[in-house]
Formats: C-alpha cells, sequence, structure tokens
C-alpha cells in the first residue's frame, strides 16, 4: 500500500510538473502573440475581410472559390474596404488579449502534446506507443486543415452571403464579434476534420462497422445538420457551409472504415 501511495503522488507529482511547463509555454505563446498583433496577428484577422474587398496588400486575403462562385451569381455588388470598429473603452484590450491567449495556444501546441505524450507514454506497452506516435500527428494535420479550410475557403464565402442578404444597409462590423465568429468557426471546422481519424480509431478497436455507418447514414445526417445549426450563426447558408463538407468526411470516414475493416479482420485470421 505504502508503494501504491508514493506511485500515486510521483504521478501526481509529474502531472503538476507538466502542467506548470504547460501554462508557462501558454504564458509564453500569449506575450508573444501580443508583441506580434499589429504587425502580422492583425492581418491575418482582416484576412477574410480583405478578401471581399480585393486588397492585394494583404498577403492572407486569399481568393476562395466559393467566394468567386458566390460572387458571380452578384456581379454588379460592390464590396467596400471594411474597417473594424469597436464600440467600448476596453473592448479592444480585451478582443487583443482574448486573440493573442488563441493565438499562443496554437503557437505552442506542439509543446503541449510532447508534454501530454511525455506524462501518458512512461505507462503504455510499445504497441500502443507506436499507434499513438501515428495518431497525434494525424490529428494535428487534420486540425490544422480543418482551420486552413475554414478560413481561406468557408469564412470569407460566409461573410460575403451575410453582406449580401444584407443589400441596403452599411455593414459595421464590430472588433468583438468579428474575431468571435472567426475563433468559433475555424475551431469548429478543425474540430470536424477529425471525424475521418475517430472512425478509424473506432473501427479499429470493433465499436464501429462499415456496415453500421451505412445503415446509420441519414440519421447522421440529420444529426450534423443540427450540429451545424447550433454551432453557426443562424442563417441557412453558414449551416449548410458547415453541414456538406461534414458530410462528405462522413462518406470519407466510411471508406477509410472499410479499409480498416478488412485489415483487421485479415488480421484476427
Amino acid at each position: 500500500m505504502t508503494d501504491e501511495k508514493k506511485s500515486l503522488l510521483e504521478h501526481l507529482g509529474e502531472l503538476r510538473m507538466r502542467l506548470i511547463f504547460c501554462l508557462v509555454a501558454v504564458v509564453i505563446g500569449m506575450i508573444v502573440s501580443y508583441l506580434c498583433y499589429d504587425i502580422l496577428i492583425m492581418d491575418i484577422i482582416r484576412g477574410p475581410l480583405d478578401a471581399l474587398s480585393g486588397r492585394k496588400d494583404n498577403p492572407f486575403a486569399l481568393g476562395s472559390p466559393f467566394l468567386e462562385l458566390a460572387k458571380s451569381f452578384r456581379i454588379k455588388l460592390q464590396i467596400p474596404e471594411f474597417d473594424l470598429h469597436y464600440i467600448g473603452p476596453s473592448e479592444g484590450l480585451i478582443v487583443k488579449l482574448k486573440v493573442s491567449f488563441f493565438s499562443g495556444i496554437i503557437l505552442v501546441l506542439p509543446f503541449i502534446i510532447f508534454q501530454i505524450w511525455k506524462f501518458i507514454s512512461a505507462g503504455l506497452k510499445k504497441k500502443e506507443r507506436r499507434v499513438i506516435l501515428i495518431y497525434f500527428p494525424m490529428s494535428l494535420l487534420l486540425f490544422s486543415a480543418g482551420i486552413l479550410f475554414a478560413y481561406f475557403i468557408m469564412v470569407p464565402a460566409g461573410l460575403y452571403f451575410l453582406i449580401n442578404v444584407s443589400s441596403g444597409l452599411k455593414p459595421m462590423f464590430t472588433i468583438s464579434k468579428y474575431t468571435s465568429l472567426i475563433i468559433l468557426l475555424i475551431s469548429v471546422f478543425g474540430l470536424i476534420f477529425e471525424l475521418p481519424l475517430v472512425i478509424l480509431f473506432l473501427t479499429r478497436t470493433g465499436l464501429v462497422t462499415p456496415r453500421f455507418l451505412s445503415q446509420k447514414r441519414k440519421y447522421a445526417i440529420l444529426m450534423m445538420f443540427i450540429i451545424s445549426a447550433i454551432l453557426t450563426p443562424p442563417d441557412i447558408f453558414t449551416q449548410f457551409m458547415l453541414a456538406i463538407p461534414v458530410i462528405i468526411l462522413y462518406e470519407i470516414s466510411i471508406w477509410i472504415s472499410k479499409i480498416a475493416w478488412s485489415r483487421r479482420n485479415r488480421s484476427n485470421e
């Protein structure tokens, strides 16, 4: 019993040390992001808006195929250059701190993942370590792909639609609501792009089968639209913008599940 208590205390001590390391890393990342806010991060924030107005001086204002498709239906629609506003004395500072915190986490995310790996790897077998070493980079890659897909493709098209349906009114974006929308959408898409990896893991562990995923497709699609309606702003276009990529990812996940299931059966045989 004494050895078990000592082992538990050692694990709690190591967990405390890893958490402190992660907290210090986040603080350092936040400070670096805060210092780079005016010279870099502000251009990143403005990227989707500048893509609407066609500004060329912002390297993050890249054209989106969905945006060009939306513009083709309203060729005469003129999108002005947008300014971001704040309506409270402390709003600008609060947004700057919030964005710096979010950017700081992204900046030090590899270090945080490394600390998590160092903590859990001690109690894993060799085969389990090998599996996690495969899943961690894949999850990070898929999450990054979801963020880039949302930022460069879906967000500009969504903003264009929201501005277009409010024709006759002059848009004025507050920095708080705008950054909250951007952070929400890129976070949601980053998590959604993990779906194929989650399905792969569940298939390899035998919790789901390709047949089950195919039979429950219609319920899954209904659930996707419900989740999209909850997570996105209250308009049909952005709900479809979120739901359609999820449906495509679900179909890809079924295909991946079939491959993993056949390999699992061959391995069992």
